[in-house]
């Protein structure tokens, strides 16, 4: 059987497949569900990264010390304040800078100037970041560490629970041997925007940033276009117009734009760990956040197809009619 490629074929397959990639998208947010009991033997104990605090000690100083300690492991980590950095981000790549230092100590930090701390070029670092990728948080076996990301002396690290055995008894039960690794990594983390990552030069991120910016006002002149036409949309449909070339026009530009927008993104995402591949690990997944509006475009993009389906019917129609009159 011959299949005809016509516009109806394309736009209904264009509306299934997404209204699929959807509920394909809400069901993988749900994950799954362990009916079975699941036994965990720990195979080493490992030495905590940052001191441990004593319990004895006056509120005060134990207040003092772990204020210090969090500080020094921001520090560390690079999850300093960006002041005067270059952060710019348009979906599914970045840039940005923070301060990361692994040989200060508390006292200069607390004493030193904001030019020494924020300013100083020797202590700031440059990115390039993934903001679709984030590492793990799905703790599977409720150990504190699992993908837990730390660096020390200006190297990178993941404390995490790595499953040596897995043996499933007869009755369904699972029964996991487990040891605790450090292992070293390429990339860094960003904790609170959960974003991969990935170290540059300052002239790279400066050239990168010059890009970003141009895309940025490029993606701003095209979202007032898109704006423009739906008010023209609306304005033709206040007047009576309805059924016209130019309505048919915009609605399906504004619809294969919305869509595209979104398939592009994924493609691009997955896009970036393909570049960057060497940097990824095993524990980097997906960012949720970054696609809790995903869904919501799409479904914008299904309704003006099938706006754009139902007016382009309507003008055929009012053609045939004005044709026999």
């Amino acid at each position: 059987m011959k299949i005809k490629f016509n516009t109806n074929l394309v736009v209904n397959v264009v509306i299934i497949a997404t209204i699929i990639f959807i509920i394909s998208y809400q069901l993988a947010k749900l994950g799954g569900f362990n009916t079975h009991n699941t036994a965990n033997a720990w195979e080493n104990q490992i030495k905590p990264i940052d001191p441990v605090i004593p319990d004895s000690l006056p509120h005060k100083q134990y207040v003092k010390l772990q204020d210090s300690i969090t500080t020094m492991r921001n520090l560390k980590n690079g999850h300093t304040f960006d002041f005067g950095g270059v952060s710019v981000s348009i979906g599914f790549i970045g840039v940005s800078s923070n301060v990361s230092c692994d040989t200060c100590n508390y006292k200069w930090y607390k004493s030193a100037s904001m030019f020494d701390k924020y300013l100083n070029e020797k202590l700031r670092r440059y990115y390039i970041t993934l903001p679709g990728w984030k590492l793990s948080v799905d703790n599977q076996y409720n150990y504190i560490d699992d993908n837990k990301f730390f660096v020390e002396h200006g190297q990178a690290y993941l404390r995490r629970a790595i499953t040596d055995t897995t043996i499933i008894k007869k009755d369904g039960t699972v029964y996991n041997k487990i040891h605790i690794e450090d292992v070293p990594v390429k990339f860094r983390y960003n904790e609170f925007s959960r974003s991969i990552l990935i170290p540059v030069s300052s002239a790279t991120a400066v050239v990168i940033k010059v890009i970003l910016y141009i895309l940025l006002f490029t993606s701003l002149l095209y979202a007032l276009f898109l704006v423009a036409t739906f008010l023209k949309f609306v304005l033709d449909l206040s007047k009576g117009h309805a059924f016209t070339k130019e309505n048919v026009w915009r609605l399906k530009i504004i619809a294969i734009s919305l869509l595209v927008y979104q398939i592009a993104v994924l493609i691009l995402n997955y896009g970036m760990k393909l570049i960057f591949h060497d940097y990824f690990t095993e524990g980097i997944v997906l960012n949720n956040t970054a696609w809790e509006n995903a869904w919501k475009i799409l479904l914008a993009g299904i309704i003006f197809l099938l706006l754009y389906k139902a007016f382009r019917q309507g003008k055929l129609l009012k053609e045939e009619q004005d044709l026999t009159i």
